[in-house]
């Protein structure tokens, strides 16, 4: 749940480049979401430019090698593919609170997605 903290951060320090960077692994999300399609690279990729833009490289390569585990782990559970698409809507609620530096918006679609996570991999 680390990403929670460098989200409230970012909806201080977000600048018109970085929400360029976020919104296009988004907009291929909810392409492949209209085709009932979940496109996980696109998922880790937005997540992991959250990570990077806090410029903590340690707090990076940790989270990073722990989701590329969970992202494997999650692909294998059957069924699935629902569940992640229903972040997908979520995963926007995100990118407008920080777009629109709001702290309350961006950190409740952050644990929103970490609970629909944490209910998968129950």
């Amino acid at each position: 749940f680390l990403e929670l903290g460098v989200v409230e951060k970012l909806c201080q320090t977000v600048t018109e480049e970085q929400l360029v960077l976020l919104e296009e692994p988004l907009l291929q999300m909810e392409e492949g979401a209209r085709e009932n399609v979940y496109l996980q690279e696109a998922d880790f990729l937005f997540h992991k430019r959250i990570r990077e833009f806090c410029e903590n490289a340690t707090l990076v390569q940790l989270v990073d090698n722990l989701s590329y585990t969970l992202a494997d782990y999650g692909m294998r559970i059957s069924g699935a593919t629902p569940y992640w698409l229903a972040t997908i809507p979520t995963h926007r609620e995100l990118l407008e609170g920080i777009r629109n530096r709001d702290i309350e918006r961006a950190g409740k679609a952050c644990r929103q997605i970490f609970e629909l996570d944490v209910e998968v991999f129950q």
